[in-house]
């Protein structure tokens, strides 16, 4: 049974809106470092549980992070 509004991002990540969950044990990871580099913006995060070592590395193209597209007519 899948959970509404949980998405999977890539491989072993789920998301939740804009909060990433840790593929080792389900919590929420935190937001450790970003950088941004060439036409990318690499984001590391870590579990927030104190006693799990989950961690991920998200790429994103930097043109789409945080930016809202409209058409006009």
């Amino acid at each position: 049974m899948e959970t509404p509004g949980l998405d999977r991002v890539g491989t072993g990540i789920r998301q939740v809106g804009r909060i990433v969950l840790c593929p080792a044990c389900g919590a929420v990871m935190l937001e450790v470092d970003r950088l941004r580099e060439h036409n990318h913006i690499f984001t590391w995060f870590e579990c927030s549980k104190e006693d799990c070592g989950g961690q991920w590395l998200q790429k994103e193209p930097q043109f789409s992070v945080g930016r809202k597209w409209s058409l006009s007519a």
